[in-house]
C-alpha cells in the first residue's frame, strides 16, 4: 500500500544547491523500485530524465551537468520531480528545488 512506497525512500537531497556547473542528486532506496527523476524549469517545461530505470536497494547518487556535453541550464530556478513505484503499485512523487547561479 501507500505506507510501503512511503518508507521506500530515505534522505533525499541535492548538493550543491545553489550550483554552477553541476549539482547531484543523492538518495537511499529501502527496498529496489522503480525510479524516475526529472528536472524541470520555473515554467513547468520538462529539461531532462535523469533516470529512468529499475534500482536495487542501496544508496544511489544521480549528477546533472547543467552546463556542458550538448546542454546548457541558464541560471535561475529549477525544480526536480523523484517518482517511485513500489512493486506493489504503490507510487510516491517527492519534489525538490534546485537553483542554478
Amino acid at each position: 500500500g501507500i505506507t510501503e512506497a512511503y518508507n521506500f525512500i530515505q534522505s533525499v537531497q541535492a548538493f550543491p544547491n545553489p550550483f554552477e556547473e553541476y549539482t547531484v542528486i543523492s538518495y537511499v532506496l529501502t527496498y529496489d523500485a522503480q525510479v524516475k527523476i526529472t528536472v524541470y524549469n520555473y515554467l513547468g517545461q520538462e529539461v531532462i530524465t535523469l533516470v529512468q530505470e529499475h534500482q536495487v536497494a542501496g544508496e544511489h547518487t544521480i549528477p546533472w551537468k547543467a552546463t556542458g556535453s550538448g546542454q546548457s541550464a541558464v541560471p535561475g530556478i529549477y525544480f526536480y520531480e523523484f517518482r517511485v513505484k513500489s512493486k506493489d503499485g504503490s507510487q510516491l512523487t517527492y519534489k525538490g528545488k534546485l537553483v542554478k547561479n
